[in-house]
């Protein structure tokens, strides 16, 4: 198509019906105040539309009935829907951003050598919607939606609600969350238990953004977010958001949210042109609120980010026994205690890779020249008998489960069979004890015709 400029057109390339409502009207059919109106739109992240402007389509007035009638049935409670539709707001803009620049991409010149120039592309280039790249954009987001939905449920199964998973979402709130979020009042009506948190941040990010080109910056981020999903996902963990040049990360139990550090670090290490990542991890009580992690873990967890170094991830020290028996974890405590903002005192383990043991026939070798793929490689295997382990003792223990309730059901079944039997013991005692009534009554019944002589 050659390029829609006017809002009409691009409102029909990307498959909304025509805008011929204002707001008011969209209320009144839906039968839904203003204010509720307000409130909705504003939290899926749209822009605010004038009063009199024709904005609205049969789409808004579909969406905004089907809402209405789900409030209503009291299924799901306002404030809950409410933060969903935050969630929903602040990643569809996300992914919607990523797409258009992918049409100016797919706009641009093709140059000698094959690539692809953005910088050169039309100056209508963003507002060109090809048919085809929208359609499989849409039926992507479906898939993904699906995928992700499917692995959230099974977490919830396997691991417990505190872990279930979203899309990562990039916040502009930092680790903390915002402060007097009415939200964070309803925490205990959601998910909570004990959750690993991590963060792993871009060191000297403030130097780079000066020294580094738009593109070479932009770059470097798109490399530190794509290796972020990679390893996390490796490691059975899940991408909470990601924060300007940090992300933030749950993983399923400690060993696992370290090594997710130190291989992110490793990937920065052999990076062109190198980058050095901090990582903290701590694992503690949290809560989970629309696919966002809160509470003191997460705090704990951002501060010791600061106090990494290169090649390190930083743990709290009453977390350090629990890494005792990975073989490949090296964990050595810190003298000094810290004084972290919004925490107090702490004191702190300091965990790394174990290095290799040299077994050349020579000698020779210094462990640090080994070949990393090397060291991956027995990683691996390390985490994958820990997983099978891990997976075995859950068997063992669902199996023991099913042992006991089935010794308890016999024992019910058992009592039962025992009462049913007292029962019938008793109401034969009182059909006996009618039967001997009966026969006294006979015997004494002056009318009876077996009777004594009455005369």
């Amino acid at each position: 198509m050659s390029g829609p400029s006017e809002v009409a057109d691009l409102v029909s390339a990307v498959g909304l019906h025509p805008s011929t409502l204002r707001r008011g009207d969209v209320e009144q059919r839906v039968g839904m105040s203003h204010e509720e109106m307000v409130r909705w739109w504003r939290a899926m992240g749209f822009a605010e539309v004038p009063e009199d402007d024709l904005a609205f389509g049969d789409d808004d007035v579909a969406m905004a009935s089907a809402l209405a009638a789900l409030l209503e049935s009291g299924r799901l409670a306002d404030r809950d829907v409410l933060r969903l539709a935050r969630v929903l707001g602040a990643s569809f803009s996300r992914i919607a951003e990523a797409q258009v620049d992918l049409f100016d991409h797919h706009a641009a010149p093709t140059g000698d050598d094959g690539s692809r120039d953005a910088a050169s592309a039309p100056a209508d280039a963003a507002i060109t919607v090809d048919p085809s790249l929208l359609a499989t954009f849409e039926a992507s987001l479906i898939y993904v939606w699906r995928r992700h939905l499917l692995a959230a449920l099974g977490r919830r199964v396997q691991l417990g609600p505190i872990t279930d998973p979203p899309p990562a979402s990039r916040g502009d709130d930092g680790a903390e969350g915002q402060a007097g979020d009415p939200d964070a009042d309803a925490a205990d009506e959601h998910a909570a238990g004990a959750v690993t948190v991590g963060f792993v941040d871009i060191s000297g990010f403030s130097k780079m953004s000066k020294r580094l080109s738009s593109d070479a910056l932009a770059d470097l981020v798109d490399r530190f977010e794509a290796d972020a999903l990679d390893v996390i996902g490796s490691h059975g963990g899940r991408v909470v958001k990601f924060i300007g040049d940090a992300v933030m990360y749950v993983a399923g139990d400690l060993s696992s949210g370290v090594e997710i550090g130190l291989d992110l670090q490793e990937r920065g290490a052999g990076a062109d042109p190198p980058v050095d990542l901090h990582c903290g991890v701590a694992h503690g009580p949290g809560v989970t609120m629309g696919g966002d992690v809160f509470g003191p873990t997460v705090n704990l967890a951002s501060r010791l980010t600061d106090l990494a170094r290169r090649g390190t991830v930083v743990i709290p020290r009453e977390c350090a026994e629990e890494l005792a028996e990975v073989d490949d974890l090296l964990v050595r405590p810190v003298r000094r205690s810290y004084d972290l903002k919004g925490i107090g005192r702490t004191r702190v383990s300091i965990v790394a890779y174990a290095p290799e043991e040299a077994h050349d026939a020579d000698g020779g070798v210094d462990p640090r020249d080994r070949d990393r793929s090397d060291r991956r490689e027995r990683r691996e295997r390390d985490r994958a008998e820990r997983r099978e382990r891990k997976e075995r003792e859950r068997e063992e223990r669902e199996q023991e489960r099913e042992r006991e309730e089935r010794e308890q059901e016999r024992e019910r079944e058992e009592r039962e069979q025992e009462r049913e039997r007292e029962e019938r013991e008793q109401e034969r005692e009182r059909a006996d004890v009618v039967d001997t009534s009966g026969l006294g009554d006979a015997h004494l019944d002056p009318d009876s015709a077996d009777g004594p002589d009455s005369s």
